[in-house]
């Protein structure tokens, strides 16, 4: 299932799983020896398989290199647009 996820759904998937910790953290909490026991941080508060599923979300979201990659070519695209618009204004 998570192959054919898209970006958004990936996201939000991610944003519930965290919400799903985010929830059993704050119940918990109520507890001090327990939020100084588990450190309070979300992924504590996480099933196994919550955690599973996490990673293998995030490691299904683009890199920084990609992302970065990606803006380049939509730059260098619109340069060569607003190139070819100011080409065809000249012409004219």
């Amino acid at each position: 299932m998570i192959e054919t996820m898209n970006l958004a759904e990936i996201k939000n998937r991610i944003d519930a799983i965290s919400e799903v910790g985010s929830i059993r953290m704050r119940m918990r909490m109520a507890s001090p020896q327990l939020a100084s026991a588990m450190g309070g941080a979300v992924i504590d508060f996480l099933s196994k398989d919550e955690r599973h599923e996490l990673h293998l979300l995030q490691l299904r979201l683009p890199t920084f290199a990609q992302e970065w990659l990606e803006a380049h070519e939509r730059i260098q695209q619109r340069n060569a647009a607003r190139k070819r618009g100011k080409v065809e204004i000249l012409a004219t």
